[in-house]
């Protein structure tokens, strides 16, 4: 069953920064810089690195990162509550 990265539920909890791996916090990064379109094997923006499926579903699933349609395209878009995340992460350094 593949778990969808659509919804407009809010976040469960918080997300600290210290919970995501560096990596996944890369790809936070990449997906609020970049516009995310589907590509095979997961999600990527014109001159951007390559989010995986897995990377993609694990920030879906903690609410940082969610679905959406423009002109009938699947998009990947990140939430406010993933860019406080990553402002709160540059804010330490650990971006």
């Amino acid at each position: 069953m593949m778990m969808s990265l659509d919804s407009d539920r809010p976040a469960r909890a918080m997300v600290r920064p210290d919970e995501l791996t560096p990596g996944q916090r890369k790809a936070l990064a990449t997906i609020r810089d970049y516009r995310m379109t589907r590509v095979r094997g997961g999600w990527q923006g014109a001159g951007s690195p390559k989010v995986t499926l897995p990377t993609a579903s694990y920030l879906g699933f903690k609410r940082l990162v969610m679905r959406s349609n423009y002109r009938g395209q699947p998009r990947l878009e990140i939430t406010q509550a993933g860019r406080d995340l990553l402002d709160i992460a540059e804010n330490r350094g650990r971006a």
